[in-house]
C-alpha cells in the first residue's frame, strides 16, 4: 500500500474544493494510505471531508500561542514581505503568490516520508510540498490559467521543477501553462476535476432557505467574491445600468460565496439601490439546494481554469451563462446547452439584455441539458496512472 500525502489551502467554497472532495470521496483506500492535512481549518465546506480520511493538524499557526512559538526574527521577516507585497504587487494573486512562500516559512513541516505527495492547488499547496515535504514522487494541480491569472513564473520556476507531474484542468489551461514553462512541457498533463452525478445529487438534496417566484427570472452566481477574478462588478454595472434605461425588468440576481471584495459588494449594491434585485447571500455549505431552483447559472469571470460551478449547474439542469474564458468552449455549446459571451463588460450587460427579450430560449437549453452526460469518474484513473507510473 503506498502512503500518500494531500495539501490544499483551506476548504471555502469553490471549484477546486469540490472537485477535491470528489477526489477525495473516490479514491481508492485499498490501495492507498491517505494522509490529508491543510493551511489552515477555517473553509465552510470542512465537514463534507469523508470521515474515514486521515486529517493532520492545520500547517499554519491557527493561535496566538503557536505564533509565541515562532521566533521574533521570522515574524519580523513575515511583516517585511507582506508590506513589500502590498506595495510592489498589482495584483491579489500576485500578492497572494508572493505570501505563499512567507506562510510556508512559519508552516511546521512533516517529518513523515511518502511514496507520493500531491499539491492540490497553486500557491500555498504548491509551496509547501516543494519545499516542506519528502515523497519519492511530487504531483501538483493548477487549477487556473496560470498567465491570465497573473502569476509570475519566476517566483514558481524552482518549485515546479520539485515535481514530476504538473496536472492541469483543461487543455487550454495546459497550452497557457507550457507557454510560460516550455521546460515543464513534458510535465504537464490535463486531468479533469472529477464530478459525478450522484455526488451533486446529494450535495444538492436539501431544501434551500429560499422562495424564488416563477413570474422572475431568477440568475445565480455561486464563486468567491473577488472582482479581479470573478468579475461580479461587472454584473452590478450592468444592473445599474438596465435601470437607468429602465429594462431591469423581473431579473433577480443571487450570489452565494464570501472574499476579499464581499464588503465592497456590499456598498456598491447599496450604492446604486440594487437591493430589491441584487441578493448577496453570504457563504453557504451547500449551494446547489440554490442552484437547482434558479433558471440561469452566469459566471462573469475574467480569468479560469475549468470552473467545476458550471459543470454542477449543467447537471442540474440548469443553463450556464459565461465569458469566453480559457476552457468555455471544452464546458459549453454555446447556443444549445448554454451561452458563451465575450469576455468585456459590455458583453456581460448584453447578455442580460438578451435574457429579457428571449426567455423562451432558456428552455430550450434546459431541454438540451437533460440529454447530456456530465459524469467522468473515470478521470481518476488518470491520478491513479501517474502515481503509479515509474517510468518518469
Amino acid at each position: 500500500m503506498k502512503s500518500v500525502l494531500i495539501v490544499y489551502g483551506t476548504m471555502s467554497i469553490g471549484g477546486s474544493t469540490t472537485s477535491l472532495l470528489s477526489l477525495l470521496q473516490y479514491f481508492d483506500r485499498s490501495k492507498y494510505a491517505i494522509d490529508f492535512v491543510l493551511a489552515n481549518n477555517n473553509g465552510e465546506l470542512q465537514s463534507l471531508l469523508p470521515e474515514d480520511l486521515n486529517n493532520l493538524p492545520a500547517l499554519m499557526p491557527e493561535n496566538l500561542q503557536q505564533m509565541k512559538q515562532l521566533s521574533l526574527r521570522s515574524i519580523v521577516e513575515y511583516c517585511k514581505a507582506k508590506m513589500y507585497a502590498r506595495n510592489n504587487c498589482n495584483s491579489k494573486n500576485t500578492m497572494g503568490q508572493i505570501m505563499s512562500y512567507e506562510n510556508v516559512r512559519l508552516s511546521r513541516k512533516i517529518s513523515k516520508k511518502y511514496d507520493v505527495a500531491i499539491s492540490f492547488l497553486e500557491n500555498y499547496p504548491l509551496v509547501y510540498v516543494a519545499n516542506n515535504v519528502i515523497a519519492k514522487k511530487k504531483i501538483t494541480w493548477i487549477h487556473v490559467d496560470y498567465k491570465a491569472a497573473g502569476f509570475i513564473s519566476k517566483f514558481d520556476k524552482k518549485c515546479f521543477s520539485k515535481f514530476d507531474k504538473i496536472v492541469l484542468v483543461s487543455e487550454e489551461c495546459k497550452k497557457t501553462f507550457n507557454s510560460e514553462f516550455p521546460e515543464f512541457s513534458d510535465k504537464s498533463i490535463v486531468i479533469e476535476n472529477i464530478l459525478t452525478k450522484d455526488t451533486i445529487n446529494k450535495l444538492s438534496e436539501k431544501d434551500a432557505d429560499l422562495k424564488v417566484f416563477a413570474e422572475n427570472f431568477n440568475i445565480i452566481t455561486v464563486c468567491r467574491i473577488s472582482f479581479a477574478h470573478k468579475g461580479l462588478d461587472r454584473v452590478v454595472n450592468a444592473f445599474n445600468k438596465l435601470k437607468q434605461k429602465r429594462i431591469q425588468h423581473n431579473l433577480k440576481w443571487y450570489v452565494i460565496g464570501e472574499g476579499i471584495d464581499y464588503e465592497k459588494m456590499i456598498r456598491i449594491v447599496k450604492e446604486y439601490n440594487l437591493e430589491d434585485v441584487i441578493f448577496l447571500l453570504g457563504a453557504k455549505t451547500r449551494p446547489l439546494p440554490y442552484v437547482k431552483i434558479m433558471d440561469v447559472f452566469l459566471l462573469p469571470s475574467r480569468y479560469e481554469g475549468k470552473p467545476i460551478a458550471v459543470t454542477e449547474a449543467q447537471m442540474l439542469g440548469v443553463p450556464p451563462v459565461v465569458t469566453n474564458y480559457a476552457s468555455a468552449t471544452e464546458q459549453i455549446k454555446s447556443g444549445f446547452d448554454g451561452l458563451i459571451i465575450d469576455n468585456t463588460d459590455d458583453a456581460v450587460y448584453g447578455a442580460l439584455c438578451s435574457l429579457i427579450e428571449n426567455p423562451n430560449v432558456v428552455k430550450k437549453w434546459k431541454n438540451n441539458l437533460k440529454k447530456e452526460n456530465f459524469d467522468n469518474i473515470q478521470e481518476i484513473e488518470k491520478v491513479y496512472k501517474i502515481i503509479e507510473d515509474n517510468n518518469e
